[in-house]
């Protein structure tokens, strides 16, 4: 303490703390609790989106069934030919396939494979 009547002044490192200190809570103050109000928010938005997805899904289920349904009725109270056309019968995967047409789907993979294979017999047989 000092002389009565002298008034003691702060070191100047104490009154710079202090006023860092007060713009930091003046700034920060108000952007941590926007920061936080936000995050409810998008906390809150997610649980609506999820609870929409559920009832989009069982809404998605509802009327897939709906359609199944109608397309079942409709069938039921088609009216039958009295002559129906012969059935075409479909090929099976045990048909066999002309060979032309395998070596046409092979084609790009027999490319690759010969430019793999020139690749390696040039780095091979190359002077170097």
């Amino acid at each position: 303490m000092g002389a009565p009547g002298v008034v003691v002044q702060p070191a100047p490192a104490e009154v710079m703390v202090s006023l860092i200190q007060t713009t930091i809570a003046t700034v920060l103050g108000p952007l941590v609790a926007e920061q936080a109000a936000l995050r409810q928010t998008v906390e809150r938005q997610a649980d609506q989106l999820v609870s929409q997805a559920e009832t989009l899904g069982r809404v998605t289920a509802e009327r897939d069934a709906a359609r199944a349904e109608v397309e079942a009725v409709k069938a039921a109270h088609a009216p039958q030919d009295a002559n129906p056309a012969p059935v075409a019968v479909e090929a099976t995967e045990d048909t066999p396939v002309p060979f032309l047409v395998r070596l046409r789907a092979l084609a790009p993979w027999l490319v690759a494979v010969l430019a793999i294979a020139a690749m390696i017999v040039l780095l091979v047989v190359w002077p170097g």
